[in-house]
């Protein structure tokens, strides 16, 4: 699933909010804090294309910052490898979208607001039915 959908359905689901419902906290330096799950989001939606707008060097200060890999568990994309070799196809500056692998090595190396250390939301590997919960994504959709 594309990481710029994700992030735009997380927003959208902040935005429909109702005041009854109301845990999301504004931040300095461009965040949005949920105070039920405690965690924090980017409040631009696009946050990637937002920046890749104002350097023309992202996407490889991204890659060069990755050491070009990316591990993870063995899949069909790295050849059952664990190991996924990073390049500029896996990011679109004119729209913001990014491969899985793309958008895990741009969050590992974001600093926003100061803060590092950002991650990808979470989502169990099996999930089926309404209003999943047992996820920062899927409780952050049903609960806020």
């Amino acid at each position: 699933m594309n990481t710029k959908f994700l992030i735009t359905v997380a927003v959208l689901a902040f935005s429909l909010s109702t005041g009854a419902q109301a845990s999301l906290e504004a931040r300095t330096g461009g965040m949005v804090y949920d105070i039920v799950n405690k965690i924090t989001w980017a409040a631009d939606a696009n946050l990637f294309k937002t920046q890749a707008a104002s350097n023309a060097n992202l996407v490889t200060e991204i890659i060069a910052a990755n050491g070009r890999v990316i591990y993870n568990t063995p899949n069909s994309y790295d050849g059952e490898t664990g190991i996924y070799y990073l390049t500029s196809a896996d990011f679109n500056t004119g729209t913001g979208a990014m491969t899985w692998f793309g958008a895990q090595a741009w969050a590992k190396n974001l600093t926003l607001g100061g803060v590092t250390g950002w991650s990808l939301p979470s989502t169990p590997v099996e999930a089926s039915g309404t209003n999943i919960t047992s996820s920062q994504m899927g409780a952050c959709f049903t609960i806020n």
